[in-house]
């Protein structure tokens, strides 16, 4: 996560198709009020997180995993079969 004023980070329990992961989450504090306030790119980003250590439990490929597997096919020499018109 990128260095941000006021993004705190918490251990927490969250539950994940009935799997319980322990994570760091990141929130936000309004410097004013000292209240936690609701910012969506962090709780995305904190969703993304969570299901990639999931996806490691339950081994699975990641989003990072995937995407490098994505970005490193080489897509346009693979062979692409179609159906026989004829049939």
């Amino acid at each position: 996560m990128e260095e941000r004023k006021n993004v705190k980070t918490r251990r927490v329990v969250a539950n994940v198709k009935g799997k319980a992961i322990e994570f760091d989450e990141y929130y936000l504090i309004d410097p004013i009020t000292g209240e936690e306030i609701f910012d969506r790119n962090i709780e995305i980003e904190n969703d993304v997180r969570l299901y990639d250590i999931y996806k490691k439990q339950m081994n699975l490929l990641t989003s990072e995993e995937l995407n490098n597997i994505w970005k490193n096919e080489d897509w346009e020499s693979a062979k692409i079969y179609e159906k026989d018109e004829e049939w």
